[in-house]
């Protein structure tokens, strides 16, 4: 029986799930060094050292995990190094507010420990793109903040999508998301309609509707709940990240457009205009 098991576990993992592992290029960061601060404690320290030099380890052991708790999850890496210094710091800055805000409590850091983001100088065809758990952005100076802040928070769908939720042999907890419109990755189920995307390029492939919902659910939460009136399979897409990722109902009906009339249809979101000041008050409440 066990033989039998083992089998099936295989099978499932090497076929059913074969589109996903293709999809994914990234790699996961070793979490070794947090794993062990985290786990230090009274218990983790032998009886022979002496009580007072015990107390001091264990101050010691605490400020490094409480340093380590309320650092910013958020790791900016320059490329080239120099860029660090010729860049308009507000690009980065910016992000380091949403990073430091209680937006991500509760939210996805008991999965996720630091993101780190590569700022390139250069540009490149795609202006950005998510590769080895990495958010890259190419020539940030290039695109407007808003446009800026816009993009990356449509790649931390991307994020997210593939390292918040639970992923395991059996299940993928994104799947809730996906079979709402998908057959398959880039197959969309027979009876869908263009209605049922937030945008166009949400219907290019699953991971792209989950990114762009994302992003129009964090950014346009009145337009989103205003679509979802009108159609059950935006409704599911919108009750999806209400219960399983903003569970304390963080964005809910929030607005940060430029413009107080939001189209009812839009190719990429990401050039929908946002008042990212607005944005940035809200995350201090």
């Amino acid at each position: 029986m066990t033989i039998f098991f083992v089998i099936v576990i295989f099978i499932t993992n090497s076929f059913l799930y074969k589109e996903d592992s293709s999809h994914i290029e990234e790699t996961y960061i070793d979490k070794q060094i947090w794993e062990y601060i985290k786990s230090l404690s009274w218990a983790n320290i032998t009886n022979d050292v002496e009580t007072s030099s015990k107390k001091a380890l264990i101050n010691h052991i605490q400020n490094k995990k409480e340093a380590l708790n309320s650092a910013s999850r958020l790791e900016i890496v320059f490329e080239p190094t120099t860029y660090k210094e010729t860049i308009n710091k507000s690009y980065y800055y910016l992000l380091q507010e949403v990073f430091d805000s209680s937006f991500f409590d509760n939210v996805f850091w008991k999965n996720v420990d630091i993101i780190y983001t590569y700022l390139h100088q250069n540009k490149e065809d795609v202006r950005w793109k998510m590769q080895n758990r990495s958010i890259h952005i190419f020539d940030p100076e290039s695109m407007q903040k808003w446009e800026f802040l816009r993009v990356y928070i449509h790649e931390l769908g991307h994020y997210i999508d593939l390292y918040f939720f639970q992923k395991d042999v059996i299940w993928d907890d994104s799947n809730d998301f996906y079979d709402i419109s998908w057959k398959d990755v880039k197959i969309i189920k027979s009876w869908s309609k263009s209605d049922d995307f937030v945008s166009g390029y949400a219907m290019t492939n699953k991971y792209e509707d989950f990114a762009e919902s994302f992003a129009y659910y964090v950014l346009h939460n009145k337009a989103f709940l205003a679509k979802a009136e009108k159609n059950e399979k935006l409704v599911e897409k919108y009750k999806f990240f209400s219960e399983k990722l903003f569970k304390n109902w963080q964005f809910k009906d929030t607005s940060f457009a430029r413009d107080d009339i939001i189209k009812d249809y839009y190719w990429d979101i990401t050039k929908i205009k946002i008042n990212y000041n607005n944005f940035l008050e809200y995350l201090k409440k």
